[in-house]
C-alpha cells in the first residue's frame, strides 16, 4: 500500500487540484485530452482506484479481511477496470 504515496506526490505535482483539473476537462470542449498534464491526471486518479481495490481484493482472498465472495469479486473487477 506503500506505493500509493508516490502516485499520489505525483499526482499533486501534476496538478495541486486533481480534480478540478477532471472536471474541467470534462466540461471545457477547447481543452485537449492530448496533453501530457491531462492524460496524466487520469492515469493517477486511475491508479489511486486501483491499488486500494487490488490490495483489498488480495487480502480477502486470503482471509486476513473479511469480506463476502461477491464484495471480495466487486473489489477485484473494479481493480481491473482502473488498470485497464
Amino acid at each position: 500500500m506503500i506505493g500509493i504515496l508516490p502516485i499520489l506526490q505525483w499526482l499533486l505535482a501534476l496538478h495541486p487540484k486533481p480534480l478540478a483539473s477532471l472536471r474541467s476537462l470534462i466540461t471545457s470542449p477547447g481543452q485537449s485530452l492530448g496533453s501530457a498534464k491531462a492524460l496524466g491526471t487520469i492515469q493517477a486518479l486511475a491508479l489511486m482506484v486501483y491499488y486500494p481495490l487490488e490490495h483489498l481484493g488480495w487480502l480477502s482472498g486470503k482471509g486476513i479481511v473479511r469480506m463476502s465472495p461477491a464484495g471480495t469479486g466487486k473489489a477485484v473487477l473494479w481493480s481491473v477496470r482502473a488498470w485497464a
